[in-house]
């Protein structure tokens, strides 16, 4: 009687929006359902790569101000002739003769310091010598020891002769 009422049309009406009904809960229900889940996992990465970005902003921040606060503790480029001049003076207080010297500085890459690099000829006993370097190294902590060699004329020899090269680190102004 209900199919008699509506007709024909009625009936295929209602047979399309069973079949509608049916074709969603079984494709799009699941689709919808896998696209909030999709979006869930966006949100959450998102939100990830957000955490992780300030941090690695973080990190920077801190390796930048530790960097500035590490060339603090480095005499300015101005005090490099006055550091020659105590090398030369802990020299003197060794008995150690500095017949000349070598000067060159380079800016160093990446990091605002200055490399002075000093490289002497001397003369002297090996113990005058290492006491010098010693001195060197305790008085000026700017300084470092690049390399050095020595050459004696004989076994016997008392006087040594060495090629000391140290380098002396400044702040770039």
């Amino acid at each position: 009687r209900y199919v008699d009422r509506t007709g024909p049309l009625g009936v295929v009406g209602v047979g399309l929006l069973v079949f509608a009904a049916s074709l969603s809960a079984g494709l799009v229900l699941p689709a919808y359902e896998e696209l909030q889940y999709a979006r869930a996992d966006y949100e959450r990465m998102a939100r990830r790569m957000s955490v992780a970005s300030s941090e690695r902003q973080t990190r920077k921040e801190d390796v930048r101000s530790g960097l500035a606060k590490f060339i603090q503790h480095f005499p300015p480029a101005d005090d490099a002739r006055q550091d020659i001049l105590r090398l030369q003076g802990f020299a003197a207080n060794h008995g150690i003769q500095l017949v000349s010297g070598e000067y060159r500085f380079a800016p160093e890459r990446g990091i605002e310091l200055i490399r002075h690099q000093v490289a002497f000829p001397v003369t002297g006993s090996y113990l005058e010598i290492r006491a010098f370097i010693a001195e060197a190294l305790e008085e000026l902590p700017s300084c470092a020891l690049e390399s050095v060699s020595f050459k004696r004329d004989s076994a016997t020899a008392r006087q040594v002769e060495a090629r000391l090269q140290f380098a002396l680190y400044t702040a770039a102004s």
